[in-house]
């Protein structure tokens, strides 16, 4: 017997780790096209790095949440630009993409950090294929 819950819930691990299109349109006309992994599911980068860039604060005995804000975005930024943010489109960014990149691009842009995050946490959209397949669409 299939669990439709369990079948509707279950993410694509190809487009958790290729990433999905989204665009950013920071006032709402301007449109900045970039791909996103998910962060979590089966991104097993994404959990690794993670894991490494806070290492250093759990047996420190700091609370990473009592981290200056400007070093946990920093941190945060890292993260994301080696393991969720998958390209971009390079003639509207007007840089060409790379990890380094993403991460100046973050840091001097932290709205765009902050939606990535927002967008990269959606699990709804790492299973539109699974949601089609029930659909029968």
């Amino acid at each position: 017997m299939t669990n439709l819950l369990a079948t509707l819930a279950k993410s694509d691990p190809t487009m958790e780790a290729d990433g999905v299109s989204v665009v950013y349109s920071p006032d709402g006309e301007t449109k900045f096209q970039c791909t996103l992994a998910r962060a979590g599911g089966s991104n097993n980068a994404y959990h690794k790095a993670l894991e490494e860039a806070t290492r250093p604060f759990r047996g420190s005995g700091v609370d990473l949440a009592r981290v200056d804000f400007t070093k946990q975005r920093a941190l945060m930024a890292g993260v994301y630009a080696k393991t969720i943010i998958r390209g971009w489109d390079e003639k509207v960014f007007g840089v060409p993409f790379t990890s380094e990149n993403a991460e100046a691009m973050f840091l001097e842009v932290p709205d765009f950090l902050d939606f990535c995050v927002q967008e990269a946490n959606k699990a709804a959209s790492y299973r539109r294929a699974n949601l089609q397949a029930v659909s029968g669409n």
